[in-house]
């Protein structure tokens, strides 16, 4: 691989290590894969009362909205165990879920199927997740200040 590869390699993964710091807790929280985790779960993750004061920590730490964030960083969670061998099939089943549920969140999260998800590889993916999140992201401008 040529260094310009490695250097955008290396810039994904930095800028992904920044969002689970600004995630806090909730990294914990959406790394466990539970398909099921609720706005309250969050609420009580992050240390809020309920989703407004969620949707304004979040917007604080300028993350997206809960369940784009969630099924991003759950898909993402994903391909990184499937790296590292865990088959999302048997990761399904031995929570003793339905791997159906899983391939469904990640074509309805990315558009594209497990098989092309897991060819890509994580730094595609991580890029794809940063892409889909950018506009949440970026500091305000002076103008959305005011």
């Amino acid at each position: 691989m040529s260094d310009a590869g490695s250097h955008c390699e290396g810039e994904v993964e930095m800028h992904w290590l920044e969002l689970r710091v600004r995630m806090g807790a909730l990294a914990e929280l959406f790394a466990e894969l539970r398909l099921a985790v609720t706005v309250a779960d969050a609420c009580a993750a992050l240390g809020v009362s309920d989703r407004g004061e969620l949707s304004r920590e979040l917007a604080r730490r300028r993350l997206p909205p809960f369940r784009l964030l969630k099924n991003w960083f759950q898909v993402v969670e994903m391909a990184r165990r499937a790296e590292h061998g865990t088959s999302l099939c048997n990761f399904a089943l031995s929570r003793g879920e339905y791997p159906a549920a899983y391939y469904r969140l990640v074509s309805s999260t990315t558009g594209h199927s497990w098989t092309e998800v897991e060819s890509r590889g994580l730094a595609w993916l991580e890029r794809l997740a940063l892409q889909a999140w950018a506009r949440h992201m970026r500091l305000p401008s002076a103008v959305e200040l005011l």
